[in-house]
């Protein structure tokens, strides 16, 4: 006969991989960032990161490129910091 263990119901609290009791790290600031930060990171690795092989920082940095400078085009960039326009 199969040996059939049930499972325990897993506390809210508690970390789903490591079984951490979390309980009390939930008013630290920091520790809510870290936790949208790792969901945030995978969808923008997933939509962004991956299709147009480009880091976070450069992604934030191009629509403040292109506010400052309108006439700067992707051609330009490609010659002056070697990035190419595949990117955009």
């Amino acid at each position: 006969m199969a040996n059939m263990h049930k499972s325990r119901p897993v506390p809210p609290d508690v970390t789903p991989s490591g079984h951490l009791s979390e309980a009390s790290l939930h008013l630290v600031m920091g520790y809510q960032l870290a936790q949208a930060t790792i969901v945030t990171d995978a969808v923008f690795a997933q939509r962004v990161g991956l299709p147009f092989d480009l880091r976070p920082v450069e992604f934030t940095v191009l629509p403040g490129i292109a506010s400052i400078s309108p006439s700067v085009n992707t051609q330009s960039l490609d010659s002056r910091r070697q990035v190419s326009s595949r990117h955009f």
